[in-house]
């Protein structure tokens, strides 16, 4: 079984209970997910990018795999287990009256900032690595062009985020992807730069915008919760 799900414009297929196999063309969406196995409430998936490289987490890909699993089993909260990472770490979902909410552990955001051509980013690991680097009311082709530079400068091995905090705006190119519409685990990435480095106060419920829409971002039980609304295409 495979179908196709979208969230804030990021395309995901999915495929349960088939061969894991890449020998076809994903050119049309972000990512593939397959489904190793379900137990209970549990899922076990293993993610790939359109370049066939495997990624940790997506939040936009957990919602969709979230509503392709609920519309089979009618669960409504999973844990999240990606077996080719399976270091212990997992995600949560949820489905409730604001869409699908998927949770980010707090306690295993890792850190560190790093100046870049005189401009201070920081590093995180959401776990998959990202790099996030603020800036203040700039020109959205300005930002782009910066995102992309530094995507570059990279080699492409971390998602890279130009995050407008005056708009709350958010700038993504992606590893495996290069230019995306959204980041799901780069909203959380957003999110812990503005309320752990630029916030006076700490904003616990933040609206980050992208070319993909805009995605709620609260904290909950020690969790950075995203809120997303993904549908079968």
């Amino acid at each position: 079984m495979r179908k196709t799900f979208e969230s804030n414009n990021n395309k995901f297929l999915i495929i349960f209970n088939e061969d894991k196999n890449l020998d076809f063309g994903i050119s049309e969406v972000d990512g593939i997910i397959f489904i190793d196995k379900i137990e209970n409430n549990i899922i076990f998936f293993d993610l790939f990018n359109i370049d066939g490289s495997r990624a940790e987490v997506s939040g936009n890909g957990l919602a969709c795999l979230t509503l392709f699993v609920s519309n089979i089993f009618q669960f409504k909260e999973y844990k999240m287990i990606n077996s080719f990472f399976n270091d212990g770490r997992y995600f949560c979902t949820k489905i409730n009256e604001e869409g699908v909410l998927v949770g980010f552990d707090l306690s295993n955001i890792g850190f560190h900032e790093l100046v870049l051509n005189s401009e201070k980013g920081y590093v995180l690991y959401i776990p998959n690595p990202h790099f996030v680097l603020p800036v203040f009311d700039i020109p959205s082709t300005v930002a782009i062009d910066k995102a992309k530079k530094i995507f570059d400068h990279f080699k492409g091995t971390l998602n890279v985020h130009v995050f407008d905090v005056t708009k709350m705006y958010m700038y993504t190119f992606e590893r495996g992807v290069g230019w995306t519409d959204s980041c799901g685990s780069g909203t959380v990435a957003c999110a812990h730069v503005y309320n752990k480095f630029l916030s006076a106060s700490c904003d616990d419920n933040l609206i980050i915008s992208s070319k993909g829409g805009d995605i709620k971002v609260c904290i909950m039980e020690n969790f950075y919760w995203i809120s997303t609304y993904p549908k079968e295409i």
